[in-house]
């Protein structure tokens, strides 16, 4: 199979298809593991990180958010110690009716980009697998992988017992 037809199986319907199993959360919180989260489930990690990504404010005029004033706003979420007590969900750190949190949100545009990065990263790391036979594998069993990896990172899918010897999981 020629490097052009083998990414032909991530087609938009593939893409659209992950992307609508998904909630996005256009605002940063804790997700369960107490990790700083925003978008499609993308994972901030660290301020350094956060700061790469174009926040806009919600009551003024959609102005991008400055490297410090995301950097602050990360801060204030990633100490917050009473989701760590309550496990609260994503809506407790909603600027519009938390107070304390900063009124900090991504546009669809950026919400995308970050989506399609993340994504592209997992299709990546799934293509490189030395435990799966890929190629060899139909669409859907591409798509339903591509989703396990995007969903459950690599480390995770990784660890979740892929038996070799059976090709299963």
């Amino acid at each position: 199979m020629s490097e052009e037809n083998q990414k032909d199986w991530m087609d938009e319907d593939t893409i659209n298809w992950i992307k609508g199993s998904e909630q996005p959360i256009d605002h940063m919180y804790q997700d369960t593991t107490g990790n700083v989260t925003v978008g499609y489930g993308h994972m901030i990690k660290d301020a350094n990180a956060a700061k790469s990504i174009s926040f806009r404010y919600q009551d003024m005029n959609g102005r991008y958010a400055t490297a410090k004033e995301t950097e602050d706003a990360f801060w204030k979420v990633q100490l917050d110690q009473n989701s760590k007590e309550k496990n609260y969900v994503a809506q407790y750190y909603n600027p519009e009716t938390s107070a304390g949190f900063d009124k900090l949100y991504l546009d669809n545009d950026e919400k995308d980009r970050i989506f399609r990065e993340d994504l592209n990263a997992a299709r990546v790391e799934l293509e490189n697998r030395k435990d799966i036979d890929f190629y060899g594998a139909p669409r859907s069993a591409k798509q339903a992988l591509l989703d396990m990896q995007f969903n459950m990172g690599g480390n995770r899918f990784s660890e979740q017992g892929f038996d070799e010897k059976t090709n299963q999981f």
